[in-house]
């Protein structure tokens, strides 16, 4: 795996000084008197981490109004000011960095306090410190490394790592089931995510299934089959997008939760214990969550989480147990509706299959560029040819081989 930083964090703004933390110090720890002297900032990631934004990891040396000599950490997270073809996907008027604040500051908080109230300690994600939309948008939070917490470079999770992030979704999933139905305003206005950027307009998504179609179906004679099935996708497939992530807008039935929009392991950080064992895993970047289906994070997970054996030899359990913690959950946390059945979850992974489609031909290559060190994350969004050279890998063509069968008899493809 790359250790370079992304070129969106190799120079921070002028306005991230001290005076600009001594203003959040002061608010946060409640003392007007506190007095940054050294600010010292560098990239928060390497290479491939993420795309959604710019970071930078951040040690603020500062004097208390007892005079003691202080130092602290944080993430500061914003919004990307570099003219470049990442700032008009996730620029200023996007809905992004609000849905962010809006989860940081107000729902995550209120989910977790809903699971103390049962027993149950799970940590979502990392605490907020401050946030603002102007005249920067700008997240600052806790920094995770300093509680163990890291990401897993280049590897992919492990059967451990896998069954407790999907164990954080579904306690996630059930407890905003719960709040949908007795609060609604809280989990039922997300109303944006993945695909209500403007897809039309982000052409690694308006020409994604042209160039699947181009340099996977067309090079190889077994697959020249799927080609037509795919050239009637690639006319809709931006509306059924725009249709699967507002169903709820739309009056669709379904199993609805508060989706985290972009449940992949790249927005993760794990802590393990001397033994190696899983400790506990904490979930960022909630830049995407909107109320929608379940079904729509199961199925991005299947892809974006999962490896290919994993995904393909172990899917129905996979999505079994996450099903029964999400019961579970429900029941522990007291609900009063009736408690959904895994018929229910099953009926909305056939009505909303057609986002595999989607996930298979844009979205699995992109998981390559994760972990390899010949490729890097925002050249793969942003450049065609970088994309055409990413179709070719052998693991792309192997995974397409082995799913495109399954997907035809699933009734997939029509």
């Amino acid at each position: 795996m790359s250790s370079k930083s992304s070129k969106y964090e190799l120079q921070s703004p002028n306005w991230l000084n001290e005076k600009f933390f001594e203003k959040i110090l002061r608010d946060y720890l409640n003392d007007d008197k506190i007095k940054v002297v050294k600010l010292t900032v560098a990239p928060a990631t390497v290479t491939n981490d993420h795309y959604g934004s710019v970071m930078f990891r951040t040690t603020l040396d500062y004097i208390d109004s007892k005079e003691n000599n202080m130092s602290i950490p944080y993430i500061v997270k914003m919004s990307p000011e570099m003219e470049s073809v990442k700032k008009d996907i996730l620029g200023s008027d996007s809905f992004i960095f609000k849905t962010e604040i809006r989860m940081y500051s107000e729902t995550i908080p209120k989910i977790e306090e809903i699971l103390r109230k049962y027993g149950d300690d799970t940590i979502l994600g990392p605490k907020l410190v401050y946030a603002a939309m102007e005249p920067h948008q700008i997240i600052v939070l806790e920094d995770l490394t300093k509680q163990g917490f890291t990401t897993l470079g280049g590897k992919t999770p492990n059967e451990e790592q896998i069954k407790r992030a999907m164990l954080k979704i579904a306690k996630w999933h059930a407890v905003s089931y719960k709040l949908a139905n007795e609060e609604p305003e809280l989990i039922t206005t997300y109303n944006d995510g993945n695909f209500n950027l403007e897809m039309e307009k982000i052409e690694f998504f308006a020409s994604g299934i042209k160039s699947f179609i181009k340099n996977v179906l067309s090079v190889d004679d077994e697959l020249k089959k799927y080609i037509p099935y795919f050239e009637k996708i690639d006319k809709t497939f931006i509306d059924s997008c725009s249709k699967m992530g507002n169903a709820y807008k739309l009056g669709d039935k379904a199993l609805f939760v508060l989706n985290h929009g972009d449940f992949h392991y790249k927005n993760m950080m794990f802590r393990h214990k001397d033994s190696g064992k899983l400790d506990d895993l904490i979930l960022i970047d909630f830049q995407m969550c909107y109320y929608g289906p379940a079904a729509m994070d199961l199925t991005y997970a299947l892809y974006m989480l999962l490896d290919g054996d994993t995904r393909w030899n172990r899917r129905e359990e996979i999505i079994y147990e996450y099903f029964v913690n999400f019961q579970e959950t429900l029941k522990k946390i007291e609900f009063k509706g009736e408690i959904p059945k895994m018929i229910d979850l099953q009926i909305d992974l056939i009505k909303y299959q057609k986002l595999e489609t989607v996930l298979l031909a844009i979205f699995l290559p992109v998981i390559l560029a994760f972990n390899d060190e010949d490729l890097e994350l925002d050249q793969v969004m942003e450049s065609a040819e970088c994309r055409t050279k990413l179709y070719q890998h052998p693991r792309v063509m192997q995974e397409v081989k082995r799913t495109l069968p399954k997907l035809l008899y699933k009734g997939a493809l029509e």
